[in-house]
């Protein structure tokens, strides 16, 4: 789809309500964002965390332990099953809550174009976890093939409430697509028989369960809990065999598909794989290649080395941004710059090296790295003080599994340094 660059916001960011967040896009990306989110302020900023007491309080499900055997992320853990005596019918789950979130802050942003803060012809922006995210994340390993129906049905019933509350030439829906490549790359537990060909089934399955009126994006994503991937990609082959898969089977247009892209490359070997995305024409690619680390001069050498290999993208950041610590208004100011560069014919003056050249730090730095931010922050779900276990157990392996808001905690003296893009 060629067409002027401009920018993908995909969904959280550091703002304190959805209006700060949808006034703030507006005024600092302008035309430049043709869909604008809530930011997923406040108990979402944590993405999945927030489901916890809701899973737990559900009619028909239990608490249950489990230990995962030879896991890289997690290990004793607690999930939730059938209680005793009950059957998937008696599960009572019908809402994930994000048919109420998104009428409430689409109120918000209907009031806002009607004032002329939004530009007329702008869509409200409403992002999904995908099914296999709740079920891998929330659901006993041996009962998440009976009870994955159940959360697709409670899925299916808040996009259809959203899109009988909101008109459809003025929503879009993006599905975070974040547990699924964990699973692909070895890294996150599952129960999947054929986990590349179940994994992109399931993905088809959350394309068409969009009104086909309604605008789709998907974001692919590595994840990204604190600011850092759960693994790095080696390079975009990966992503590339999924999104032409899924884009190639599902049976409606996707307007959007977006790909991140870590900070340490900007080398040919990453992105040459995308020679071989077979996008339609009516889909547009983002690849998320800003980073508030190396601002500018970093997005100029990555969007260098993507030029090599597809002509017409846009810009976004590699994930959503409430757990990145920088000002939310300057990046996506930046993310008004870099995508200016994109819309710029190739720079030959960039030198574009072969091979990566720089380092990302293994996954046992990375969750090092969690777990002292976690043991850092007083937990403001419980209350728990700083170093001490929070006040529900066995959630997770990390002593702040389920805290949503911080916030403005991560300041440089909590969170250790950043990575480094190569200069």
């Amino acid at each position: 789809m060629t067409g002027a660059a401009n920018v993908h916001l995909v969904g959280a960011m550091l703002f304190p309500t959805g209006e700060d967040t949808m006034r703030s896009v507006a005024e600092s990306l302008g035309a430049a964002a043709e869909w604008i989110p809530d930011g997923e302020t406040g108990e979402r900023s944590m993405w999945l965390t927030q489901h916890q007491p809701r899973f737990a309080s559900t009619p028909g499900l239990a608490r249950k332990t489990y230990t995962e055997p030879g896991s890289k992320l997690v290990s004793d853990r607690v999930y939730h099953g059938l209680a005793e005596g009950a059957s998937p019918e008696d599960v009572e789950l019908p809402t994930l809550g994000y048919a109420g979130w998104a009428q409430a802050s689409f109120a918000v942003f209907d009031q806002l174009q009607r004032e002329g803060v939004v530009a007329a012809g702008t869509r409200f922006q409403q992002a999904i976890p995908t099914p296999l995210a709740f079920v891998s994340s929330f659901i006993h390993p041996d009962e998440q093939h009976v009870l994955e129906p159940v959360i697709e049905r409670a899925i299916e019933n808040d996009i259809r409430a959203m899109c009988e509350a909101i008109p459809h030439d003025r929503l879009a829906i993006q599905w975070d697509v974040a547990l699924e490549f964990g699973i692909l790359e070895g890294v996150f537990p599952h129960t999947l028989a054929d986990p590349h060909a179940d994994v992109v089934e399931r993905l088809v399955w959350c394309g068409n369960a969009v009104p086909a009126d309604v605008h789709l994006a998907y974001h692919l994503c590595y994840g990204a809990p604190y600011d850092i991937h759960m693994v790095e990609p080696s390079d975009a082959r990966l992503m590339t065999q999924v999104a032409n898969e899924v884009l190639g089977r599902v049976g409606r247009t996707v307007q959007r598909l977006h790909l991140p892209v870590p900070i340490e490359r900007d080398d040919r070997a990453f992105f040459a794989p995308l020679a071989d995305l077979s996008l339609p024409p009516e889909t547009r690619l983002f690849l998320g290649l800003v980073h508030h680390e190396d601002g500018e001069e970093g997005g100029r050498r990555r969007i260098a080395a993507a030029k090599l290999f597809v002509s017409d993208f846009g810009v976004a950041t590699e994930c959503g941004t409430s757990r990145t610590p920088a000002d939310p208004v300057e990046l996506l100011r930046l993310q008004a710059q870099v995508a200016a560069e994109a819309a710029q014919p190739p720079n030959g003056d960039v030198a574009v090296p072969d091979q990566q050249h720089a380092t990302a730090p293994p996954p046992e730095v990375a969750n090092a790295r969690v777990r002292e931010i976690a043991e850092q922050i007083d937990c403001p779900v419980c209350e728990a003080s700083a170093g001490t276990p929070c006040a529900l157990p066995g959630e997770g392996a990390l002593p702040r599994p389920h805290y949503p808001r911080y916030l403005g905690a991560l300041t440089a003296t909590v969170m250790p340094a950043p990575r480094v893009g190569a200069g």
